[in-house]
């Protein structure tokens, strides 16, 4: 592969943008497990075996990103070998692929996450309910992703009948759009309904908006479809942007759900709606016989510091059953005065 960019080779520019965003993504997934160490968790929950994978399939389908502009991806159709051209194309549809996989455990992570947060049944069988539709468009996308073009090579769109490719992925983003913006305001809405202050509730909804810059990725992706590759005579150069967004679609998605294991987020968020964690700061008992959110969302005087006894752990434990039953829960200081 040349080492010079140029106005009719990108093919070094789709590698460096490859790995600069794979360090980036797993960077991010290093201080996540950094974070979990630090609160002496040495527990694997479903949400890091989900985060795992994620990171996992966005190693190969960078490296299969890789191998595509190694085989003359980013070049005019003309100036690529025909061998090349058809592990080119094997590769896209392999990316393509992982790329559809990587996202979708990233998402579930999340939403593992905002069930282990929330003690509110309705809550969580919102979260299920979104997580079992991301996982129908899901499969749906990778046997769309798989057989874009007439068996047996259906990976070969510049030879094959195929689907209106761009039809189809201009339709997915906007469908990952909507999955995306369910997944910032699930969330920031329980955090509404918390009894905290206005500006504490914003500060703390930072982390889950952050997926907003995921959505923009989505929207580039979107315009370049309509705008670039579908005027195009040579689909397979001008896709190289399209490579670009994926990656970068794929980076932010990781690291949007990495970035909720901070340290700062997790022990600020206890206070309002985490029954299951480990608070080194002062707390109190708790005797209930029905216990949910609701509670916690009650109008009540900000507490003045008490002293009790702390269990579980963050990440580690489960998520306290309803019913008949007795448990300590954390409060900090600056939490809430539970009657």
């Amino acid at each position: 592969m040349a080492t010079s960019i140029t106005a009719t080779n990108k093919s070094p520019l789709i590698a460096i943008v490859a790995w600069l965003l794979l360090a980036l993504a797993t960077f991010s997934y290093v201080i996540r497990f950094v974070v979990k160490l630090s609160h002496r968790s040495l527990s694997f929950e479903s949400d890091d075996s989900l985060m795992t994978g994620s990171l996992l399939f966005c190693i190969a389908q960078s490296v299969a990103t890789i191998v595509r502009a190694d085989h003359g991806f980013g070049k005019p159709l003309g100036d690529v070998l025909p061998e090349k051209i058809n592990a080119s194309l094997k590769a896209e549809m392999a990316a393509n692929v992982f790329y559809i996989l990587s996202v979708l455990l990233a998402r579930l992570s999340l939403l593992s996450l905002i069930t282990k947060l929330t003690p509110n049944r309705q809550h969580q069988f919102v979260s299920f309910a979104l997580g079992g539709l991301i996982i129908v468009w899901s499969i749906i996308s990778v046997f769309a992703a798989a057989l874009e073009c007439r068996l047996p090579n259906s990976w070969d769109y510049t030879r094959e009948k195929c689907i209106n490719r761009i039809a189809w992925w201009i339709v997915s983003d906007i469908v990952n759009i909507l999955a995306e913006t369910v997944l910032i305001m699930t969330p920031v809405y329980i955090i509404c309904i918390v009894q905290w202050t206005v500006s504490k509730k914003i500060l703390f909804s930072i982390p889950f908006i952050v997926r907003i810059c995921t959505i923009a990725a989505y929207v580039v992706d979107i315009i370049i479809w309509k705008n670039f590759v579908g005027p195009s005579p040579d689909p397979f150069f001008a896709e190289w942007q399209v490579s670009v967004t994926t990656q970068v679609i794929q980076c932010s998605c990781l690291c949007s759900t990495c970035v909720l294991y901070l340290k700062s987020f997790l022990k600020s968020v206890e206070t309002g709606f985490g029954l299951d964690y480990d608070l080194r700061s002062s707390g109190l008992e708790l005797t209930a016989s029905n216990l949910s959110s609701e509670v916690l969302t009650q109008s009540a005087p900000m507490p003045k510091q008490s002293k009790g006894s702390t269990k579980g752990r963050i990440f580690g434990g489960r998520a306290p059953r309803f019913g008949s039953v007795s448990i300590t829960i954390t409060i900090i200081a600056s939490g809430l005065d539970l009657p």
